[in-house]
């Protein structure tokens, strides 16, 4: 059995946490997105960065995924930022059940 002392436990939620704020800081930086980065929520998981929210463009989507590869030690993005437009165009996931 193999015990983890709080200070080995702590050190990775540390690096998760900072490079969540650096992707947040990236885009907050960025001209389409400053002052929008609230809808947005990120997961770090070695390597990968999880992004969800919503934009109102499919270009917007693309262009959210370059700025936050960016990001120091992000190597790729699972990019499931959802589409919603005013002309009733999505990408939303509708949950679908088997009846």
């Amino acid at each position: 059995m193999i015990a983890l002392t709080k200070k080995q436990i702590r050190k990775p939620i540390r690096k998760r946490v900072r490079i969540e704020e650096s992707a947040r800081t990236e885009l907050e930086r960025h001209c389409h997105f400053g002052g929008r980065v609230d809808g947005f929520h990120f997961e770090y998981h070695e390597g990968v960065l999880t992004v969800r929210g919503r934009v109102p463009s499919f270009y917007l989507r693309e262009l959210l995924e370059r700025v936050l590869m960016r990001v120091n030690r992000v190597q790729s993005i699972n990019n499931q930022v959802d589409v919603v437009c005013c002309d009733g165009l999505s990408s939303v996931r509708r949950n679908v059940t088997n009846r």
